[in-house]
């Protein structure tokens, strides 16, 4: 709660707003722009929708310029690469991640951990964590006008995103911890190996 506070301090969002963030790096991968051209659409509906993106990398330059061509810098906060990023997590109302291709996201996971609906697209190990309906919503990738679509559905139903918050923390607390220790005590095993 204190670091939910303090973070939305930081970058002037209030109570009345909706902070819908991205921590990922600025590769082509990561699908970012899929998110910028998403934002006019999200903003049509809910004026009041800020959007965070944390991290730094090789694409940072052209998002920045494509959020300034659109007109919405207003709307948007490049916030660096950040240390604090539970604190970050923890001030979202939603997480997005418009990937093209990912492994099994640990961004996404740590975003259910602390109860954070997520709308991700549906590639690779993505899935395995966000249950759709159910922890949050899954969408093609390379499409904005999905994003635009799940976005304004989520913000318009706290109900749901109750819901899903409160599955978020289950689905990681009873699913992934176990499932992860085992996977990584195999990777510890195999590099013993080899």
């Amino acid at each position: 709660e204190e670091g939910r506070r303090h973070v939305r301090a930081e970058f002037g969002v209030g109570d009345d707003q909706f902070l819908i963030g991205t921590v990922a790096r600025f590769s082509a991968q990561k699908g970012h722009r899929y998110t910028i051209d998403a934002i006019p659409g999200i903003i049509k509906s809910y004026p009041q929708a800020r959007f965070l993106f944390v991290g730094d990398g090789p694409q940072r330059d052209n998002c920045l310029k494509r959020v300034e061509a659109l007109g919405l810098s207003a709307y948007v906060i490049f916030a660096g690469e950040r240390q604090d990023i539970s604190d970050i997590l923890s001030a979202l109302d939603l997480f997005l991640l418009t990937s093209i291709y990912e492994g099994l996201p640990l961004s996404v996971l740590e975003a259910m951990s602390v109860g954070i609906p997520v709308v991700a697209t549906q590639v690779s190990g993505t899935p395995e964590a966000v249950l759709h309906e159910r922890t949050g919503l899954l969408i093609q990738s390379a499409d904005s006008g999905a994003v635009v679509e799940s976005v304004v559905r989520l913000l318009g139903d706290p109900e749901l995103r109750e819901r899903m918050s409160r599955q978020s923390r289950l689905v990681i607390r009873h699913h992934f911890n176990r499932k992860f220790l085992i996977k990584q005590v195999e990777e510890f095993y195999d590099q013993l190996i080899v």
